[in-house]
């Protein structure tokens, strides 16, 4: 999380570049439930995708294990504030994000980066070289 403003702010600093992310829940539940809310607000609202991404990877709640129902609450809670700060509707990515449709999607991203020997994020793919982002 500490890389994402980073990122963010070669995407901004470079437009005319194209840049493609692919949700990689490397975490656990959290990254898994920030991955897939992130497809479903690209899949919604795609102008709406990288302030959400942002704002998700700046979220200190999102960081947890969600080992508790109360940790869960809180994590939804801020995704739901998230979602609203866009004007989206939690209940309408909620639904969107639980879809097997994006399930297969982050399936498809774990493998693509297991074949090219990803195991950390940010990483970068230009041309034919893998480039990660330190802090």
């Amino acid at each position: 999380m500490a890389a994402a403003p980073r990122v963010a702010q070669l995407v901004k600093t470079y437009p005319y570049v194209e840049f493609v992310f692919k949700e990689l829940p490397i975490f656990g539940g959290p990254s898994k439930l920030a991955a897939s809310t992130a497809i479903a607000v690209f899949q919604l609202a795609p102008d709406r995708y990288l302030a959400v991404h942002e704002a998700m990877m700046a979220q200190n709640a999102l960081q947890g294990s969600a080992a508790s129902p109360a940790e869960l609450a809180t994590m939804n809670a801020a995704i739901a504030s998230i979602l609203r700060a866009e004007d989206l509707d939690p209940a309408v990515v909620a639904k969107r994000a639980a879809s097997p449709e994006i399930a297969g999607q982050i399936s498809d991203v774990k493998s693509l980066a297991a074949a090219l020997k990803i195991h950390g994020t940010p990483t970068f793919v230009v041309g034919d070289r893998l480039l990660v982002l330190t802090v």
